[in-house]
Formats: structure tokens, C-alpha cells, sequence
């Protein structure tokens, strides 16, 4: 398909065309071929190149741009990403992209190299490196001896070169020093015809001046100065605008469509609720033929202001609510092998009634407790965003500690609750020892915090004792802990260690520098993400579980 997209007669479309049926095995009924004909070669006006010779598209095909640009995007864009995450990532990027241009437009110094023909030096500084590259390529070709054309001057300034070897003729004009070949219509830049009539002509120079090529090469255009406005077409290039077909209503968007017609059954249903049986049913069921047609069968239903009469008028006493009329239904009359057989065992038909379901009020001691703890977190992420912007909040409690570190958290979102119920480090010298709670005994309060190492042998002791965890870890210099708040202390421990690993490594963040030379795999996108960015994500980095329950 790619050596179709750029064939340059029809005798070579028609080969390449010919070898995708032999590369079928012949068949023309061939299913990708049979596809290629009705959906590509059908139009082939819209994608082949020497149909295409016309239109100024310099080379950068529909297809190619796109993929180029989703290429590109893709680099620097994950999947995984928030909206306002790719936003940020892209208008980044473009402003790199603009920076690089704009440093490319205004350097100082000279492009070419010393050894280069002097007309192509003089065009570098002139033109983009793209357009320098084709224009050098096509003036090589003109002054090499495989250029072997015939000029024949026709006398109305223009001369027409023949090709000796495939006799393929184009028309170069001697006064705009245009082509009617494909390279020139589609990249407005001069070709190898026109290089070889001008030095046929024995004109000044073999290439042109520059005042005949488009503006889109130029750098130093204005046109083309990004940092004063969009870039216009500039030269030869125009644009179609094209105008949208108007319409006279509004496109709505899907939330507006779902809540307005909610909003009307909701109407409707008060209504239908105050009627009496025969009218509501044949409500209902007119809504369901409805429901139904509208679901097989889509329509769109115009309206015609000025053929249309309001008929509606203010309700009077006599007005009643009155049924739909409705058209019978037809009975279908089956066959004999399609009548259903009667039920074995039974003379009449029987209505089974069933009882509805007992009405739950209550709710379930699991999904109650999941609701309370998921409010109790919701009210502790608010006081931690009050303690985060240094506002008039209440007491933090080693309940709210035990919520904001119960799931996941973040050094943005808990180190303010975790700084406020800090307790200080006691030591524990004496020996360990497991106790029940004593009749009557209250629950201790915390008022300092064992290592880490006597915690966590606690914790192992009272899990191989009980399995209800519905005992103390008791030493004689320090006091008696519960099962709870040792889970809560050890917590507390984790999430202060986790938040100054955190803090290192923003400092070390905000010390690093790098240049991109060094960037190797897999940090290469460390070039297109900011330290910002990475500041945040280190804030609102995962540290804690998340707690899974089995139904």
C-alpha cells in the first residue's frame, strides 16, 4: 500500500496493482482483494500520488501526520494519566517544541559548510534544513550526468523537457520558474526541470531567486515567527475554509440528556400514582410500547414551528385523565407442529402467587461498619487538610492517627495528623508479660511509645497466645498496652519512617541536576517531566495498604 500511496503514473499504479493480485495467488475473489477494490481503489483520486500532483500537501500525507503525532504524544503521555496530568504534560511539551524553533530561527552563524556549492550556501541560511535537503537533492540530480533531458523552447515563455529515457514531459514556466510536476505542485519548491532549463538557458544562477519560492520555507519569515501568532499557510499555500452545516437547535450533552427526562417521569410517575387501575395500566402499558419502539427503532422527530398550532390550553373542571387509545393486538395463528402441548397432569391453568421479599430497614453489622469507618476517614482527611493550611482545627486524637493511616495514605495528605499525636520514644527494660484485662479494668491511655523491636514482639506474643487479641502487653517500666493501640503505635512508627525517606528524597529531588546526555534507559521521559511535577508525585506517593475484606 505504501508504493501505491506514491506512484507517479498510472502505468506504475497499474503494475504495483497487478503484483498486490499475484501476491493473492491470482484470485480476484480474494477477500483483501476484493476489500482493496471497493474501498481504495474506488478513490483512488483522494490518496495516489501522481493523481494528487495538484494539491500542495508536501509530503506529509493524512495518515503519516497522524501516526507521526500519536507517536510523538505517546512518548511523553501514558494511558494511566489524568486528564489534567496529560494537559499539563503536553502544553510543557509544546512549549519545549517552541523554544527549540525559536532558538533554530534566531542562532547566529553560518549553516553550510565551507566545501558546498556557493548557491546552495547562500540558500541554507535562507530556507528550513528540510526544504535545503530536497532542493540540494533535485540540484545534484540537475547538474550530474544522468540529467538527460531535451529543452525545447515553445516561445510563450515557457519550455517544455523531455525525458530521453522514459519520454515523460513537463512544462517549466521561464517567468515564475514553476514545474507542473508533481514535486514542484506538492512541495512548492523548484525542481530539477527547472534547475536544468535555467542552466540550459545559461542564466545567472542554476537556482532561483528566492523571491519565487513559498513563504513556508523561509525562516525568516514573519509569518512563520511563532512567538508573534499562528503560523499562516504563507506563499502559494491556500486555505479551504469550509462552513458548518447550521442547525437550529443546541447539541445537549449526556448529562443533560439523562436528568431532563428524569426529571419528567418523575412527573409522571406522581401522576400515574393518583390514577385508578384501568387508566394506570393502560398507561403503563403504553409506556412500554414506547420504551420498546424507541429502543428497536430509533427516529429523529422534527418539529415545524409555523405548521404546528399550540393546542395546549388552561385546565378546566370538567378535564379528566383518559386512557390512550390503544390498537388491539393480532393473534397469530400457529401451525399445528407450533402449537405449544398442553402441561402433563394438569386440567386448568394454575396462577402461582409469589410473596414478595421482607423489607430490610437496618443495615448489615458488615456494611454499617464499613460505612462508619469510611466517614470516620472522610472527616479526618478534612482536619488534616485544615492542619495542612494552618487553620483553626480541633484536638488530633490517636482515633484519627488510626484512621488516616488505616488504608493509603501520603506524606501530603497524613503528615500533619501524624506530627500532632507524635508520642515520645519510652524505653522498656524489664521483661515482657501477657495479661488479660482485669474486671472492671479501663482501657490504659498511651502516653509514650516502645521501640520498635518491643512492639512488634508484642504483637507475636499475643497472636500466638489468642486469636480474639483481647489481652495486654504488660512491662513493669513502662505500663500495660492493648492489642489495638499496638497495631496503632506500630503504625504510627512505619508512617514516621516512611515520611522522612519521603522528605530525603525531596531534597535530594530539589539538590539533582542532570544533563540530558547522561539520561539513559529507562529514565528517558526525566527529559520532558519537570521537577515540579516529581515533587508532587513524591507528595502524593503511596505509602500505606490497602485493606481487603473477603465477602
Amino acid at each position: 500500500m505504501s508504493a501505491l500511496v506514491y506512484v507517479r503514473s498510472e502505468e506504475n499504479y497499474e503494475e504495483k496493482k497487478t503484483n498486490l493480485l499475484h501476491c493473492r495467488s491470482g484470485n480476484d475473489k480474494n477477500h483483501m482483494y476484493a476489500f482493496f477494490l471497493k474501498n481504495w481503489d474506488s478513490c483512488k483520486a483522494e490518496w495516489v500520488g501522481y493523481l494528487r500532483k495538484n494539491i500542495p500537501y508536501l509530503q506529509n500525507i493524512t495518515n503519516n501526520r497522524i501516526e507521526a503525532k500519536w507517536g510523538l504524544v505517546k512518548k511523553v503521555v501514558n494511558g494511566t494519566f489524568e486528564i489534567d496530568e496529560s494537559i499539563a504534560t503536553l502544553i510543557t511539551v509544546q512549549e519545549w517544541a517552541e523554544d527549540i524553533y525559536l532558538e533554530e530561527i534566531h542562532r547566529v552563524g553560518a549553516r553550510p559548510v565551507l566545501d558546498k556549492d556557493p548557491e546552495l550556501a547562500a540558500l541554507a541560511v535562507q530556507v528550513s534544513a528540510y526544504a535545503y535537503e530536497l532542493v540540494a537533492a533535485e540540484h545534484r540530480y540537475a547538474a550530474s550526468v544522468d540529467a538527460d533531458y531535451d529543452v525545447i523552447n515553445t516561445g510563450d515563455a515557457n519550455a517544455q523537457i523531455v525525458s530521453r529515457e522514459i519520454r515523460r514531459k513537463s512544462l517549466v514556466s521561464l517567468q515564475r520558474f514553476s514545474c507542473d510536476c508533481a514535486f514542484q505542485q506538492t512541495m512548492l519548491l523548484p525542481c530539477r526541470h527547472v534547475f536544468f532549463a535555467r542552466r540550459f538557458n545559461r542564466n545567472e544562477t542554476v537556482i532561483p531567486p528566492f523571491s519565487f519560492y513559498s513563504q513556508r520555507w523561509a525562516l525568516r519569515c514573519p509569518a512563520n515567527h511563532i512567538s508573534q501568532g499562528e503560523v499562516t499557510a504563507g506563499g502559494s499555500v491556500a486555505l479551504q475554509h469550509v462552513e458548518r452545516n447550521h442547525r437550529d437547535y443546541k447539541a445537549m450533552d449526556s448529562a443533560a440528556m439523562y436528568s431532563s427526562p428524569k426529571a419528567a417521569l418523575e412527573k409522571i410517575s406522581d401522576v400515574m400514582a393518583i390514577q385508578t387501575t384501568p387508566t394506570f395500566n393502560v398507561a403503563l402499558e403504553w409506556l412500554h410500547d414506547f420504551v420498546y419502539t424507541t429502543a428497536l427503532k430509533p427516529v429523529m422527530l422534527g418539529r415545524n414551528d409555523g405548521q404546528l398550532e399550540d393546542k395546549r390550553a388552561a385546565p378546566t373542571q370538567n378535564d379528566a385523565i383518559t386512557a390512550p387509545k390503544t390498537r388491539p393486538k393480532k393473534r397469530v395463528q400457529r401451525s399445528a407442529s407450533e402449537e405449544e402441548p398442553p402441561a402433563i397432569g394438569t386440567t386448568e391453568d394454575t396462577a402461582y402467587v409469589f410473596a414478595s421479599p421482607p423489607e430490610v430497614t437496618s443495615l448489615a453489622r458488615k456494611k454499617q461498619r464499613v460505612q462508619t469507618r469510611a466517614e470516620r476517614t472522610k472527616a479526618t482527611r478534612k482536619l488534616a487538610r485544615l492542619l495542612r493550611d494552618v487553620k483553626r482545627h480541633r484536638v488530633v486524637t490517636l482515633d484519627d492517627a488510626d484512621a488516616i493511616l488505616e488504608g493509603v495514605y501520603s506524606l501530603e495528605s497524613a503528615e500533619k495528623i501524624v506530627e500532632e499525636r507524635k508520642l515520645p520514644l519510652m524505653e522498656a527494660h524489664k521483661p515482657l508479660q501477657i495479661r488479660h484485662f482485669n474486671v472492671g479494668q479501663e482501657m490504659p491511655r498511651l502516653e509514650g511509645c516502645p521501640t520498635r523491636d518491643k512492639i512488634d514482639e508484642a504483637i507475636t506474643a499475643i497472636d500466638i497466645r489468642r486469636s480474639d487479641h483481647a489481652l495486654l502487653a504488660y512491662w513493669t517500666d513502662f505500663g500495660s498496652i492493648p492489642y489495638e493501640q499496638l497495631q496503632l503505635v506500630r503504625r504510627i512508627l512505619i508512617a514516621g519512617n516512611a515520611f522522612r525517606e519521603a522528605k530525603l528524597t525531596i531534597e535530594w529531588v530539589e539538590r539533582a541536576a542532570w544533563k540530558e546526555k547522561y539520561i539513559c534507559p529507562p529514565f528517558q521521559d526525566l527529559r520532558w517531566i519537570p521537577k515540579d511535577i516529581i515533587l508532587v508525585s513524591v507528595r502524593e506517593l503511596h505509602l500505606g495498604h490497602s485493606l481487603l475484606e473477603m465477602n
